[in-house]
């Protein structure tokens, strides 16, 4: 099985990095991520493939009000996390708009150690970027599974 990174490391760097900086956290948990970037770029399989690893529904979208994954054909949202925001909680939000501080070496290199299999983040380099990310904004950091 070709693994999350094998796949993201044939994708040219640019549509790479928006793929990548589009992936929507909360609480540190993968919610969205939109599709359109590596449409044209990837075989339909490897990005079932990618999607599969993160754990994540081709076609859908989380809706945050009510919970749940919702038609949208440029997104794949994962189930797991989907839920709805209550009036303490965080938003989701995009790791593109979390790395807005961060310097672009940095931000790709962090970018470029995620990796996910079995629907679980299982790799990300945090403390490259943790500096600077606002500290309202560190639990919506990627978590990673400590295997």
């Amino acid at each position: 099985m070709r693994s999350f990174k094998d796949i993201m490391s044939r994708v040219p760097l640019n549509e790479r990095l928006r793929f990548l900086e589009s992936m929507s956290f909360v609480n540190g948990k993968l919610v969205n991520v939109r599709l359109a970037d590596l449409r044209g770029v990837l075989r339909q399989s490897d990005i079932e493939a990618l999607m599969a690893d993160c754990g994540c529904k081709q076609g859908y979208e989380c809706n945050p009000y009510n919970g749940n994954c919702v038609a949208n054909i440029d997104y794949a949202c994962n189930p797991a996390s989907c839920k709805p925001i209550s009036p303490s909680g965080s938003a989701f939000v995009e790791l593109g708009t979390l790395l807005l501080q961060t310097p672009p070496p940095v931000r790709q290199r962090f970018l470029d150690s995620l990796d996910f299999e079995n629907g679980q983040l299982t790799g990300a380099e945090i403390l490259l970027v943790e500096k600077h990310v606002d500290e309202k904004n560190h639990s919506n950091l990627p978590a990673v599974l400590h295997k």
